[in-house]
């Protein structure tokens, strides 16, 4: 049986390969036009350019989430409470907010194709009406309800095409590429670099917000504190003006001690919150390298988009194959029909 099979697939190969070797000049026609398509495509499509840039975290913000959550531990057994470590931030979800999108957006770069500085939404000519405004024709066919600025409208459409553009890559080893494409290699390289400036400037602030956050804290607490220690100390001096020690007896003696005692614990309050309100603003003061910028976005020598040869063999390929197929189909039907 096996040999009965594999002699009618070869001959149903033979077969395939006749009809196909026929109907060759069919399959170089449809071919010659998928090729010709492809390198009108190559030649009219919009050229882009690739920008690199590479991110690393820096030691302190790698390590701030376990070291900070150690000392915290610490202070909170002594009965200090409140003080958030060092925030950890997702380097890839500030370069993919819509938040920095929209400044990259709005921001004036050059180009060399316009005289004075442009913002993407004229580099894009967003703002300019398109020659089919579907949104008159949906207004004219609907009733219009939300009456929508066109300048967030432009925006919102400008972070999508960036959105488009932008590609951010996380290896296991906590380094972050970021790709930028652009029409011009200049404003590809620019936008890529403005991209890692916004990160460490972002991370920076946020950084030193929370400081201050910190010492506030600590601050209030310490005002809290010291009118504590303040109160307790008035408390034993009324307590020794009324009843003086020679005239103690064992239960004025007791409300002495506790008198005392809270004046006590009052005081280690106290030095402790003050220590910590100098580390606080140190901590606030101190200049931290969180991200590390390992390479700077260059212009582009070649262009990145659209791979002209792989456009080329890819519709090659695939004209055959449909030529191909639909020879096959064909010279099916026929068949069935001659039965």
């Amino acid at each position: 049986m096996s040999d009965l099979q594999n002699r009618q697939e070869e001959i149903d190969l033979i077969e395939v390969g006749k009809v196909l070797f026929l109907k060759k000049r069919t399959i170089i026609k449809i071919t010659s036009i998928f090729f010709v398509l492809s390198v009108i495509y190559s030649l009219v499509a919009t050229p882009y350019y690739e920008s690199t840039i590479t991110l690393y975290p820096a030691g302190e913000l790698a390590e701030a989430s376990s070291m900070l959550g150690d000392l915290q531990g610490i202070a909170e057994s002594f009965g200090i409470s409140g003080l958030s470590g060092t925030p950890i931030y997702n380097i890839p979800d500030i370069i993919n907010s819509r938040r920095l999108k929209k400044e990259i957006v709005l921001q004036n770069w050059e180009s060399d194709l316009f005289a004075s500085k442009v913002n993407l939404i004229q580099y894009w000519e967003l703002d300019k009406p398109p020659l089919i405004d579907l949104g008159k024709i949906k207004s004219f066919i609907l009733p219009k309800k939300i009456s929508i600025n066109p300048h967030y409208s432009q925006t919102v459409d400008a972070v999508e095409v960036l959105s488009e553009l932008i590609t951010v890559n996380e290896e296991n080893s906590g380094l972050i590429s970021v790709s930028v494409l652009m029409e011009e290699p200049q404003l590809a390289s620019e936008i890529a670099n403005f991209i890692a400036e916004y990160v460490v400037k972002f991370v920076k602030e946020e950084q030193q917000k929370q400081a201050g956050k910190n010492r506030e804290f600590v601050e209030s607490r310490l005002s809290v504190s010291k009118i504590d220690l303040n109160n307790s100390e008035e408390n034993l001096t009324n307590f020794r003006k009324k009843h003086p020690l020679a005239l103690d007896s064992p239960e004025l003696q007791q409300d002495r001690g506790r008198l005392i005692r809270t004046i006590e614990v009052n005081q280690q309050v106290f030095i402790t919150l003050r220590q910590q309100l100098e580390i606080a603003k140190i901590d606030e003061l101190k200049e931290r390298l969180l991200i590390n910028i390992l390479d700077i976005a260059e212009p582009a020598i070649e262009k990145a988009r659209p791979k002209r040869t792989l456009i080329v063999l890819l519709s090659i390929i695939s004209g055959i194959m449909l030529s191909s197929i639909k020879i096959l189909i064909t010279h099916s039907i026929e068949s069935n029909k001659n039965k």
